[in-house]
């Protein structure tokens, strides 16, 4: 009930956003604006504390910096997470922010008087468009941007009302993959409709990107000590790193799942190695004590994380957001789905692919005939059960 009472709130508040504070109708739609700009100002709001979120809005920026590369690209994320975009390639500046502070240096009104300190041409909602946030509207109406570009809540075949909350609205199809219903944003300022850019020039999902391979590879002789001190414990040189733990418990695998996964690696002589945080520590331990033989990592920042994946053979994890990441890396990784759509977050590439195990009685016997036809290489062999 509570919940119910917090939606229909936000709804209630972006109306009246709509209503009270629209913009005015521009002389010029952004695709022609942009096209009289020699470096344009963008800014990305996405206020998200959660990982995989921030790296699936990568491939917007990427392409973003693609069709401008004069173009000044900031993005507003969430302070505790901003590291997740410090050494993405396309960005020129991160601003933090803090949703629940008002005085402080990530707060409110030092946000703020920075957004309208730097007159933005263009601001790009990227929040979740098919849910009902307050934040993200709020935010990129007021940030003093020339033009502002976000989501449509209703099918434009279906709207009553004209959307006044921005310049340029964009239809988000609810089916689209989560980087899809990003890329779909850039739409107007190329001058195209959201379906044209989908379905036609951008055949399948990209794949989020952390940083390039250039900065990997110091990441990978800065952390040195790190990856050295964990290879002394493998016995094998093919080192595959587990991520064991997911933010919530749905998305999670049991322990005894785990132990036949380790077993399984271990029968193809790989040497394991078992990341998790701080909440994950006695499911680590309880694996531990059934696989002696696998190699738990000590505690790691995101970057030192980053770093001992990159140097691996492969990456097997849940639904989480380290599994986005070491996909990121560019890792050959294979996700395991228990209770979100691998479709609309899962990969189907060359190197990373997906596991649709949210079918329990056949859970098991899934998840070892995927791993079988992850390393045995064959491409025919990789289109899992769903």
């Amino acid at each position: 009930m509570k919940k119910w009472f917090e939606k229909k709130g936000r709804q209630i508040l972006e109306k009246l956003l709509e209503c009270l504070f629209a913009v005015k109708r521009p002389t010029l739609p952004v695709s022609e604006f942009i096209k009289y700009l020699d470096c344009p100002r963008i800014l990305v709001v996405r206020i998200d504390q959660r990982v995989g979120n921030l790296l699936l809005l990568t491939p917007l920026l990427d392409a973003i910096k693609f069709q401008w590369p004069q173009a000044q690209i900031s993005v507003l994320c969430q302070y505790q997470v901003a590291s997740v975009l410090m050494y993405q390639p396309s960005i020129d500046k991160i601003i933090k922010f803090d949703k629940k502070s008002f005085f402080s240096s990530y707060g409110w009104g030092c946000v703020f008087y920075k957004l309208r300190q730097t007159r933005f041409d263009i601001a790009i909602n990227a929040g979740n468009p098919l849910g009902d946030t307050f934040t993200h509207p709020f935010v990129t109406r007021f940030c003093g941007a020339r033009y502002l570009v976000g989501p449509h809540k209703v099918k434009p075949d279906q709207v009553k009302y004209p959307t006044w909350l921005y310049h340029a609205a964009v239809w988000i199809e609810p089916h689209w993959h989560e980087m899809h219903k990003r890329l779909a944003l850039i739409a107007p300022l190329l001058g195209l409709v959201e379906h044209e850019l989908i379905d036609k020039q951008i055949k399948t999902p990209q794949t989020p990107c952390y940083a390039n391979a250039a900065t990997l590879q110091q990441l990978t002789i800065q952390h040195q000590s790190l990856i050295l001190q964990i290879n002394k414990q493998c016995q094998q040189l093919r080192t595959v790193v587990v991520i064991i733990g997911a933010r919530l418990e749905n998305k999670r695998l049991n322990i005894e799942d785990w132990r036949d996964i380790c077993e399984l690696l271990k029968e193809r002589r790989f040497s394991i190695v078992v990341v998790f945080g701080p909440k994950e520590v006695v499911l680590a331990q309880a694996l531990f004590a059934q696989c002696p033989f696998v190699v738990l990592a000590p505690p790691t920042s995101l970057e030192e994380c980053a770093a001992l994946m990159y140097q691996a053979f492969a990456v097997i994890g849940c639904d989480t957001g380290l599994s986005h990441l070491a996909v990121a890396v560019n890792k050959r990784v294979l996700v395991i789905f228990l209770d979100t759509d691998p479709q609309f977050y899962g990969y189907q590439t060359q190197f990373q692919r997906f596991i649709d195990a949210r079918h329990k009685s056949q859970r098991t016997s899934t998840i070892k005939q995927a791993i079988n036809s992850f390393f045995d290489g064959s491409p025919e062999s990789l289109d899992l059960v769903r």
